[in-house]
């Protein structure tokens, strides 16, 4: 059952061999960000075929790589024509996850360190500089946008990649002029509401 200790994934997407793991470059904070990409660096353009593209958000467990694979084979299921659609999965990472030098990362407290809350990153990992995990989802949305071929980019997660989603749709600073972005939230143990009406 989830929440105990040892609980992994029954099931793994992810063939044998390295996962194409890139670093995306946070001039605000001189540090990287890794994120894994179907097409390549996010800051070059996608090949000329690719028409849409999907930002998956890992959730509590921070398995990008897991939510990588996955979307790979939602997309080769999906009936879109091979080449059609780009897949980058940001990996939002935490002193246990090891990150390098100048790699960023969030400590995971509440609720200045807490990555799915659009939390601060840690100082530490960036000479004392900071940025939220809402400000690298925008940046990377704003690369996808200087694409003018693309007709839409999906961020989408589950569980804590859906919390992370949803509050990134309220609280982005991207333009909202562009409907090309649509945002996906699944199976958050929370949703923000913004007026008095609820579920029933």
């Amino acid at each position: 059952p989830m929440g105990t200790a040892g609980w992994e994934l029954r099931y793994h997407l992810c063939r044998p061999g390295g996962l194409p793991l890139h670093m995306l470059d946070l001039p605000s904070v001189a540090a990287r960000f890794p994120y894994y990409s179907s097409v390549g660096p996010i800051d070059q353009p996608p090949p000329s075929t690719v028409e849409v593209a999907f930002i998956v958000q890992h959730g509590m467990g921070r398995n990008a790589d897991d939510y990588y694979c996955s979307a790979l084979e939602a997309v080769a299921m999906s009936g879109l024509p091979p080449g059609r659609a780009a897949v980058y999965a940001p990996r939002f990472m935490e002193p246990p996850d090891k990150p390098t030098p100048g790699t960023i990362y969030w400590n995971g407290s509440y609720p200045n360190g807490c990555w799915r809350c659009g939390g601060e990153s840690d100082p530490a990992a960036a000479a004392g500089q900071t940025t939220s995990s809402f400000a690298v989802l925008d940046r990377m949305v704003r690369l996808l946008l200087a694409t003018p071929r693309l007709r839409t980019i999906v961020i989408a997660g589950h569980s804590s990649g859906g919390q992370i989603v949803q509050r990134h749709a309220i609280f982005t600073h991207l333009p909202m002029t562009d409907a090309r972005v649509r945002w996906v939230p699944a199976n958050p143990s929370s949703y923000a509401y913004l007026d008095a009406r609820r579920w029933i």
